[in-house]
């Protein structure tokens, strides 16, 4: 979040964040808020802090969807629930969508020039959403699989079914909305961490 850019000329109705507003851009016009200046030309400092950023998300995506892979299996190795297979495949189609999408964000921002990159924004949707809608289903699944009595437990089932709701009004309602669905996700990432350092015997020693 340091590298990415976090001021551009102009972004779709409800982005706050420009990253976010590429990663969900739909036509050019879109990538033309983020990445022209007032003048029409190409703001390169733009273009090179985004690419930076979605390079440096390569080490980011593989650690995240490790961790998530590691936190289905050992929490199956505790429990038996073999429904945990699940969310732990899901979380390699996670790493599958985001590699395909930052591949398609960076093949946006070389070709600005010539202003020709349709195909790579219609792909870009499809392996957005693959990525997005695999992270909701494992934190709508997680939640219900390690579910004990208490404040941390419950917390983190709440948030798992409310990042599930603000997914499915962001997919078919492209607002602000997008903002608040990766930022639950985010604090999701946190809760988990938290629940990780805190189990003992069976539960979560946070009541």
């Amino acid at each position: 979040m340091i590298v990415m850019p976090h001021k551009v000329r102009r972004l779709p109705d409800g982005f706050k964040t420009p990253v976010l507003a590429f990663e969900f851009a739909q036509s050019t016009k879109d990538t033309y808020g983020i990445f022209y200046d007032e003048n029409g030309h190409i703001s390169q400092g733009v273009v090179s802090s985004m690419d930076l950023g979605n390079i440096l998300d390569f080490i980011y995506m593989v650690q995240y969807s490790l961790f998530l892979l590691l936190f289905c299996l050992i929490t199956f190795r505790l429990t038996k629930k073999y429904v945990l297979f699940i969310p732990a495949l899901l979380s390699l189609l996670a790493l599958a969508g985001d590699v395909l999408e930052n591949i398609q964000l960076l093949q946006i921002t070389s070709l600005l020039e010539s202003g020709i990159y349709e195909k790579q924004l219609f792909y870009l949707h499809y392996f957005t959403w693959l990525k997005w809608a695999s992270l909701s289903l494992i934190f709508l699944m997680i939640p219900l699989f390690i579910y004990k009595k208490g404040i941390l437990s419950t917390f983190t089932l709440l948030l798992g079914l409310a990042i599930f709701a603000l997914g499915a009004i962001a997919f078919f309602h492209r607002s602000v909305f997008n903002e608040f669905f990766s930022l639950s996700v985010a604090v999701m990432f946190i809760l988990l961490i938290i629940y990780s350092y805190t189990y003992k015997n069976g539960k979560s020693r946070i009541k």
